[in-house]
């Protein structure tokens, strides 16, 4: 291509053209070119000046020229060989391209310089520094680096799992055992402050909050059945971290204000949820209109009340051996009035008194209930200790 420009200049310098032969020549090439332009491209969308200017319709022009495979093999060749004779240096040959800014490193291919070995190897590492983290902050408490990370990033993101009023119930409930379970650490680490006693408290208010949402629901869609079941367990469940707090602070050799204020904070809060559950066991009991409704809601809590005996004695042979004698003690006291309510309640079935059945058998889950809650408080306060 480049021969067959130089020859035709060589020709026109040979020629010694006059001046208005060169013109003429020069109008011809550009018409020409003009037509070339305007077959291959249609017609020209430009103002008349514009489309006159030799370098507009040069550029228009070479858009469309190609070489062909002759030309491209010799140009290809040219190159090869003349980056054979002049090689680049070896400091230079290996260093990549930088971005000249900061936009630059964001709009540029990330992956140009990177190999395949050290990209895979960040990303495991990366992940596996992640999850560690995550899994590190199970175990914080109130005061902890991690702890903001356990409660508003791990915990919320596995509450938006929980779709059903079921299992999101139980999770909620959950959450509130890990309060209670927290407060028990910190006390039992000598680290409830003014400072971690009001955390855990507005924790603790927080997730109260949250469990009344749940019954709230529960009660517009008519189920009081469950939400007297959430009501018994929150209440057995602050009853039984006073049990743990009130015995942790009687063997203490110092007497500590905080973890004093706040069981005195936790009681008052029980007799709040005291106060709704009773109000939900009325509101259920009311509902059982006939005797063929109270029986079966009667049966229902029975079944429901021998579940959580069976799972509390469970829970004692577990863990007994790992809690303190008293505990034990206690513990097993509140399985035994939960057998004594039971079967207290099969006679008031048997003699159709199911209203006092239902809140018998009531009194018998929260005692299991709560014996399993002050077996489980107190393994972590040992465990603490």
């Amino acid at each position: 291509m480049n021969k067959k420009f130089s020859n035709f200049w060589q020709i026109l310098a040979k020629k010694r053209l006059s001046e208005a032969e060169a013109q003429d020549v020069y109008r011809s090439i550009v018409q020409k070119i003009e037509n070339n332009v305007a077959v291959r491209e249609g017609k020209l969308n430009c103002q008349k000046k514009k489309c006159m200017d030799p370098r507009y319709l040069l550029r228009r022009s070479t858009k469309r020229i190609q070489l062909t495979s002759d030309e491209d093999a010799d140009v290809r060749g040219r190159i090869v060989a003349y980056m054979r004779e002049h090689p680049l240096p070896e400091n230079v040959r290996h260093q990549p391209i930088a971005p000249s800014s900061y936009m630059g490193i964001l709009f540029s291919n990330p992956f140009r310089t990177l190999k395949p070995v050290p990209l895979l190897a960040s990303f495991v590492f990366i992940s596996a520094f992640v999850f560690s983290l995550l899994f590190a902050s199970q175990i914080a408490i109130p005061g902890d680096l991690l702890y903001p990370i356990k409660i508003h990033l791990v915990e919320q993101t596995t509450a938006t799992l929980h779709f059903s009023i079921g299992s999101r119930t139980e999770f909620e409930l959950e959450r509130l055992v890990r309060r209670l379970e927290e407060a028990t650490q910190l006390a039992a680490t000598g680290r409830m402050v003014p400072a971690t006693k009001q955390s855990i408290s507005e924790q603790i208010t927080m997730q109260l909050k949250r469990i009344k949402e749940i019954t709230e629901i529960l009660v517009r869609e008519n189920s009081d059945e469950e939400a007297l079941y959430v009501h018994s367990k929150v209440e057995s469940l602050l009853l039984a971290h006073a049990v743990v707090l009130g015995s942790f602070l009687e063997e203490s050799e110092e007497k500590s204000k905080d973890v004093e204020d706040f069981l005195s904070e936790v009681t008052v809060v029980e007799k709040q949820v005291k106060n709704s559950r009773v109000n939900s066991e009325n509101k259920f009991v009311t509902n059982a209109h006939n005797d063929a409704e109270g029986s079966a809601a009667a049966e229902r809590s029975m079944q429901l009340a021998a579940n959580r005996i069976g799972e509390a004695e469970a829970f004692l042979d577990a863990v007994g051996p790992k809690v303190a004698s008293h505990i034990v003690v206690q513990a097993k006291g509140r399985i035994d009035y939960a057998r004594r309510m039971f079967a207290h309640a099969r006679y008031l079935i048997d003699s159709k008194h199911y209203e006092q059945a239902i809140r018998t058998s009531g009194e018998s889950i929260r005692a299991s209930l709560e014996a399993k809650s002050i077996l489980r408080l107190s393994t972590t306060l040992n465990s603490s200790l």
